[in-house]
């Protein structure tokens, strides 16, 4: 384990394992802080700023593991990739309660992604903790997403590697959609 935290200093008490864009960003910051009114930056003002169950469960005092804390926590990264590894290519352990306190011991609460892609790892951790799931329809979700996260963040990634691709014509099947 890279890190030298302590282990766990708070008790885990909720499992946000629902999908992103399921959850209410917070308008009212982005729409009122946003750096810039371009879709893209906007966008990620969004990310940054993280979702409304993250911010809600820390009014409430329960600090929270969000997708947006790896920008500020890169040296959990090695270990996230471990889960995901052990979970998905059975390389090294599948995580321990005690391993998982080490990396998330501060927080009470996780939400989006990884956590969500090691739902039943972090439940069989912490079968006390609550869980939070929230449904919502797929063709509207799908819609969503791709409107607010994958076409403003991606696109313009897509469309400068596109452009420097040697003069070559871009492959059609380079996309910015999930299907």
């Amino acid at each position: 384990m890279a890190n030298k935290r302590s282990d766990r200093s708070v008790p885990m008490q909720i499992l946000n394992l629902s999908m992103m864009r399921t959850g209410t960003m917070c308008k009212c910051i982005s729409e009122q802080l946003a750096p810039a009114k371009s879709p893209m930056l906007s966008t990620w003002w969004m990310l940054i700023t993280g979702s409304a169950i993250k911010q809600a469960l820390e009014i409430l005092d329960i600090p929270c593991w969000h997708g947006v804390t790896a920008f500020s926590r890169i040296s959990d990264c090695p270990e996230w990739q471990a889960a995901l590894e052990a979970k998905f290519f059975h390389k090294g352990t599948p995580f321990s309660r005690e391993r998982w306190d080490h990396l998330l011991g501060e927080f009470g609460a996780v939400s989006d992604v990884p956590a969500i892609a090691l739902a039943e790892d972090l439940i069989s951790a912490y079968p006390e903790a609550k869980v939070i799931l929230v449904e919502r329809d797929h063709d509207r979700w799908h819609s969503s997403f791709n409107e607010a996260v994958v076409g403003p963040v991606w696109n313009p990634v897509l469309q400068l590697i596109a452009r420097y691709n040697d003069g070559k014509k871009s492959p059609d099947y380079i996309s910015c959609s999930f299907s």
